[in-house]
C-alpha cells in the first residue's frame, strides 16, 4: 500500500465520521421537560393582587440546527382514552409555532383546568399522565410522567394559600 492509498483512505474515514456527526446535529431532538412555578396574579401592571396559584411550565427547546414546526401540544392518559388536544384550554390560536435553533417556547398550564379537564376520564392518583409537542412532521416529544397526586398536591396548596 502506498501513502497515497494509506492518506486516501484516512481522508474517508475523517469525512464519513464528520458527515455522520452533521447529521446527527440536524436531527437532533428536541427536548421537553417541565416544572412547577407560583404565579401571582397581577392587574396588568405587574402589582400583585389577591393570592397567586401553580402552573405547570412545559418547556420545548430546539437542540437541533434545523427550525421545527410545533403544531399542537397534547396530553397523554395512562388508559386506552384519546390523547387530549390541549390547545383549546391553554391556548387556543397558538399554534403551530416555529422554533429556531436554540429557542425555548414555555407554556403554562392552569392546574385546576387540568383536573377538570381529566376528572371523568377514570384515572387514579397514582397514574402517570404525560405531555407531548407534535411537530409538523408528525414526530412527538413527550415530558417525563407526572403523577395525578402530584398535580392534586400543588392544587390544594394553591386553595389552602400554604
Amino acid at each position: 500500500m502506498t501513502v497515497a492509498e494509506i492518506v486516501g483512505i484516512y481522508g474517508a474515514i475523517i469525512a464519513t465520521i464528520l458527515a455522520i456527526k452533521e447529521i446527527y446535529l440536524i436531527l437532533t431532538n428536541l427536548r421537553v421537560s417541565y416544572s412547577f412555578s407560583y404565579k401571582y396574579a397581577s392587574d396588568g401592571f405587574g402589582n400583585q393582587i389577591g393570592l397567586g396559584e401553580f402552573v405547570l411550565v412545559l418547556e420545548i427547546v430546539n437542540r437541533g440546527k434545523t427550525k421545527r414546526i410545533i403544531s399542537s401540544l397534547k396530553l397523554k392518559l395512562p388508559k386506552k382514552t384519546y390523547d387530549f388536544d390541549l390547545i383549546s384550554i391553554v391556548s387556543p390560536d397558538e399554534y403551530p409555532i416555529t422554533l429556531n435553533e436554540g429557542e425555548i417556547f414555555r407554556k403554562e398550564v392552569n392546574l385546576s383546568q387540568l383536573l377538570n379537564v381529566i376528572k371523568d376520564c377514570r384515572v387514579n392518583d397514582s397514574d402517570n399522565i404525560k405531555f407531548y409537542f407534535q411537530d409538523t412532521l408528525g414526530k412527538k416529544y413527550f415530558t417525563k410522567g407526572i403523577k395525578i397526586k402530584t398535580i392534586k398536591e400543588f392544587t390544594v396548596t394553591k386553595i389552602n394559600g400554604n
